[in-house]
């Protein structure tokens, strides 16, 4: 048997006079205690240094205590506030300063009941094959705020089944939640995480928007484990219909999520200003786009700890298998060429005229973009749309709006090809035929402009040619896809020649994807006409599209094409971001990325999804240019995230003392058992919670 390890125990309360205060705290007494002994040394304090380019945070809270909170008749629970400091910019930390929150802390009574016999041990499951980097980090997760970045099906869900477990069995009283972003992912993670432990299922329920108010009050009452997304968790909440008092464990998942106001971090808020102790798991496959961006999510997710590992690291060397990176630049078409360099004229003009009136800075259309367009329109607004007539700002804001469409449209046609080009330059003026008298003076006289005109016959007339290529990536893509499927059936075919019956059959996927709906119909379309060799399916978000009768689909039919494609129906998967994040989409063999995302935490989701369980391979269109740059770009911000994270952590990234966190008694330090769990089958829930199905 293992003890957690001391450094996650006792540590942060070395001082023997803070030890003496936690224990009179827990023990709910008043009375004196005998003078302690002189401390041998001061209380651990981690320097905390800030990110480079912002101040110093000392990120700690004060924190009383109070009685337990009791529901009102109607079984609601209220909103109690308790004193809880933002954090503090400041050049230091001074020990006096660190002492009187440690003090705070320590003089905390811990509300949870806990259960002292289960609380001696902490379980961990010997059903699955026991990997050193996931027992370690459960360790850690046990007792301090974790982090948990972890690359893409290297067993997140696991870590977080078996400390859900764990306090399961500490706190009999606890309230414990898992939060994921969509519907989809919570009901996939329900069954998985039973998968790992076994947690009975009439204590874990899934609550959605859709279950009746009474029905959710009722379940928070009798439940103990609760699946959902954090709209749901806010909402509860703020109605008072959560015990907010009574959790004692929440679990983030796809905690890159957790800045601004995401409703992530209006959780963790408000529960801060209920309840003083509860811990939090938060997992991701990368933490941030950069290191502000990482500082943020430890200030909103209260994380003291991050346990990180890269494809490097050496502890998960062992389970990651081969994934191969082919990177295809194209040249563009000469027929895109000739599109380019007229659509430059259109955009040419509103740029121009910005730069004119002293609102933008750029006047060459080539190096326009949608996005230096976007600051240009915030900054005007805050330092001159106020000074303006009505009509003058009236006027600008028409030509950016404008502007910014067509630069958006710009990078469709050079990333993405020429049908989803004008699929977006079609839906512009649908959306202003609808809005009639309403539409800008700028964007009527474009449409009704002869440039504008000229430009929509010719490329009905480029489209409607037999020979047409909307993109030379669209050619890339079918030979990449149909290739794989024509080498894998050779690759069967011999081997059922050398091994007769006792080859075993193996399936292959292929997911690919790309940024906008109007490029995945296209290449669902494209790929249509390889079937059956390529059987292939779009998988788009729910509001994906804004034509008539394209809707995308409901979580629903998300998870029906997610289980047909697992079972063979589909063997290729067109995605947007939807199918980037979380979800167990099965078993990936090829990865096509139709465009590059400046997003390093998107392209990592993305590549993810294959190598798992065998060799994978990862194929990345880009086109010469910017999208090239892009690509570089987010490979190196990449790199320097995870640097700053892995070999600096302590240095840049300021984090939460781990004490404040503190669940378990003074005194109490948990010793592994590894067993194996009895896990009976698990039964899918219909409606109102009965069984309808069996379970894998």
């Amino acid at each position: 048997m293992t003890p957690l390890d001391n450094e996650f125990a006792d540590d942060d309360l070395g001082d023997d006079l803070l030890l003496a205060a936690l224990a009179q705290a827990e023990a709910g007494t008043s009375a004196n205690p005998p003078p302690p002994r002189p401390p041998s040394r001061p209380p651990a304090v981690r320097p905390q240094p800030a990110v480079a380019g912002s101040k110093q945070t000392n990120l700690t809270s004060f924190i009383t205590g109070r009685p337990a909170q009791q529901p009102n008749q109607r079984g609601q629970y209220g909103k109690p506030k308790t004193a809880l400091s933002k954090p503090n910019a400041q050049q230091g930390v001074p020990l006096s300063y660190a002492r009187a929150q440690y003090q705070s802390a320590v003089n905390t009574h811990n509300h949870h009941e806990v259960d002292k016999e289960a609380a001696k041990t902490w379980i961990y499951p010997t059903n699955c094959a026991v990997r050193d980097y996931q027992f370690n980090i459960v360790q850690k997760s046990l007792l301090v705020n974790t982090l948990v970045a972890l690359p893409t099906g290297l067993g997140k869900t696991l870590i977080a089944a078996v400390v859900m477990y764990n306090f399961f069995r500490w706190f009999p009283e606890g309230k414990i939640i898992f939060m994921a972003p969509t519907k989809p992912l919570v009901a996939q993670q329900i069954e998985a995480c039973f998968n790992v432990t076994g947690v009975p299922q009439d204590a874990t329920i899934q609550l959605t928007g859709h279950t009746a108010p009474e029905a959710r009050r009722q379940s928070w009452l009798s439940k103990r484990v609760f699946f959902l997304t954090p709209q749901v968790m806010q909402n509860d909440l703020n109605r008072g219909t959560c015990p907010a008092r009574k959790v004692v464990l929440l679990v983030v998942d796809e905690a890159h999520r957790a800045t601004g106001n995401h409703a992530y971090c209006e959780v963790v808020r408000e529960l801060r200003q209920q309840n003083e102790r509860f811990r939090i798991l938060a997992l991701t496959a990368t933490p941030g786009a950069d290191t502000k961006t990482v500082q943020k999510v430890i200030e909103n997710l209260l994380i003291s700890r991050i346990e990180i590992r890269t494809e490097e690291s050496i502890d998960i060397r062992p389970y990651i298998h081969e994934r191969k990176l082919e990177v295809i630049t194209v040249a563009l078409s000469e027929t895109i060429i000739s599109i380019r360099d007229a659509f430059y004229k259109i955009l040419g003009h509103y740029s121009q005229k910005l730069v004119a009136a002293g609102a933008y800075y750029i006047k060459d259309p080539a190096h326009v973009s949608f996005f230096s367009l976007f600051q240009a329109r915030e900054k005007w607004r805050q330092c001159n749309g106020s000074t303006l007539t009505p009509g003058r700002a009236s006027t600008i804001e028409g030509d950016f709006g404008v502007a910014m469409s067509l630069a958006q449209s710009l990078q469709l046609l050079l990333q993405h090809g020429i049908r989803t080009f004008f699929a977006s330059l079609q839906r512009y003026q649908d959306e202003a035929q609808k809005e009639g008298q309403r539409v800008s003076r700028a964007r009527g006289a474009l449409l009704r402009s002869e440039a504008f005109l000229e430009l929509m016959q010719n490329l009905r007339n480029i489209m409607g040619d037999k020979e047409f290529v909307t993109h030379p990536k669209m050619e890339q893509l079918v030979g990449i896809v149909v290739k794989h499927f024509v080498d894998h059936e050779e690759e069967q075919r011999l081997e059922q020649s050398r091994l007769g019956t006792a080859a075993e059959k193996r399936e292959t996927r292929v997911m690919i994807f790309s940024q906008y709906r109007e490029s995945v119909e296209e290449i669902v379309e494209t790929l249509n006409e390889h079937n059956p060799l390529v059987k292939v399916m779009s998988f788009v978000g729910q509001s994906a599209g804004k034509k008539a009768g394209s809707k995308g689909f409901s979580q629903k039919q998300q998870l029906e094409v997610i289980e047909k494609f697992q079972s063979g129906n589909y063997n290729v998967l067109v995605a947007t971001s939807i199918g980037e994040e979380g979800l167990d989409i099965g078993e990936v063999d090829l990865i096509v990325c139709y465009d590059v995302q400046n997003s390093p935490i998107r392209m990592l989701q993305r590549m993810g999804r294959t190598g798992r369980k065998r060799q994978g391979r990862v194929a990345l269109l880009l086109t010469q240019g910017k999208e090239e740059d892009a690509h570089r770009k987010s490979q190196a911000t990449y790199r320097a995230v995870q640097n700053a994270i892995v070999s600096q952590q302590g240095k840049k990234l300021a984090m939460y003392p781990e004490v404040m966190g503190r669940m378990l008694p003074v005194g109490v330090s948990p010793v592994c058992v590894r067993k194996e769990l009895e896990i009976p089958l698990y039964e899918k829930r219909g409606k109102g919670g009965r069984a309808s199905v069996g379970g894998k």
